[in-house]
């Protein structure tokens, strides 16, 4: 499974490279950052062979995380490129909301928020046993 992961990390990379112009603007940053991901691939590989399927795990899930950081760091200020011109790039500053609308959506948030904790810890509080076979359930 890590060769395969390898794999699609090494054409990711390699697209990145030829498709965007991520590597000469922020090449500096995202150089290391995809060696800590080779790093934590290789690592998983080795833990994985050691029979440590939790530190695996975790090495997966921190090869991900960073992949998913690469794309962030690279494309910052940015939201979507542009195949037109740069000009008409998407950026953080054209994408946002305005005040009102963020007020708004603040005061719903806050609003809806204690009720969807209430209803999460309802259904884990009820949910919270789990079913055995000695158990006889009819319907």
């Amino acid at each position: 499974m890590s060769a395969l992961l390898a794999g699609f990390l090494v054409a990711f990379v390699i697209a990145t490279y030829f498709a965007t112009d991520l590597f000469t603007v922020r090449g500096v940053i995202l150089v290391p950052i995809y060696a800590l991901v080779v790093i934590f691939l290789v690592l998983s590989g080795v833990l994985l062979m050691k029979k440590r399927d939790g530190w695996a795990f975790g090495m997966n899930a921190l090869v991900i995380a960073l992949t998913i950081a690469s794309l962030f760091v690279g494309l910052f200020p940015r939201v979507m490129i542009s195949s037109i011109s740069h000009i008409y790039n998407l950026t953080i500053y054209n994408a946002s909301s305005g005040s009102y609308s963020l007020a708004v959506m603040s005061i719903v948030a806050a609003t809806l928020l204690p009720f969807v904790l209430a209803y999460s810890i309802w259904s884990y509080y009820i949910f919270r046993k789990r079913i055995s076979s000695h158990k006889h359930l009819e319907y």
